[in-house]
């Protein structure tokens, strides 16, 4: 992976302050039904907490989704299985 000016992307994670790194909905689902997919995860996670990162897992729908990302060290998710998007008065209402 390089950015158009050349860089490595892992090269630049590596020199920028972030402690957080969002798991893209796209592994999630593809991971049921592709290995290599659920591989891919894996090593995000790995690399994410290698690094002391947080992982925030995007687009979890299913408890079986949320069972394993937590068993695998996913530290936080979010998706429709916690919520659906609402406005900021209806939130404050039911929170």
């Amino acid at each position: 992976m390089t950015s158009e000016q050349g860089e490595s992307s892992l090269a630049m994670v590596a020199e920028m302050p972030i402690d957080l790194l969002k798991l893209d909905r796209y592994f999630l689902v593809s991971a049921a039904h592709s290995k290599r997919h659920a591989e891919i995860i894996q090593f995000i996670i790995q690399l994410a907490q290698s690094l002391d990162l947080h992982i925030l897992a995007e687009g979890v729908e299913t408890k079986e989704q949320a069972d394993y990302l937590l068993s695998s060290g996913c530290t936080f998710a979010q998706g429709y299985l916690y919520g659906k998007p609402m406005p900021a008065e209806e939130f404050l209402q039911k929170y």
